[in-house]
């Protein structure tokens, strides 16, 4: 891509695929109905996106995808640094949000588990 360094392996094509053999094996409520769009964007190129990517998660599996969604119920956005310190697990993704560095656009609510009662959402 345009970026070298550190965004071939965050977020890069060989990370998402390590990130979906990883997603694979995670148990999920199967109650939850979401999807999450994460954009890395270059902090020397203002808010340009460097990598885009989305996550859905239905019926008890969350898988990964590349490029934007339609319709995301979340929007991450973050520079290369900060996402990866939250998945090294160097650092907390609430504080990233607290200190600026992580932007969350769309429904918080739809990242917390509301007593494992699905969301009613319009089928496309």
């Amino acid at each position: 891509g345009p970026y070298p360094g550190p965004v071939d392996q965050i977020g890069g094509p060989a990370w998402r695929d390590r990130q979906r053999d990883r997603l694979r094996s995670l148990d999920v409520d199967p109650a939850l109905d979401l999807v999450i769009e994460a954009s890395i964007i270059d902090g020397d190129h203002g808010d340009e996106r460097a990598e885009v990517w989305h996550l859905i998660v239905a019926e008890g599996q969350v898988t990964l995808h590349d490029g934007v969604h339609d319709e995301p119920d979340v929007r991450l956005t973050a520079d290369v640094a900060t996402i990866a310190a939250i998945v090294d697990g160097r650092a907390a993704a609430a504080r990233a949000f607290l200190d600026g560095r992580l932007r969350v656009e769309g429904d918080l609510t739809a990242l917390l588990i509301d007593g494992g009662t699905p969301r009613d959402r319009p089928v496309t």
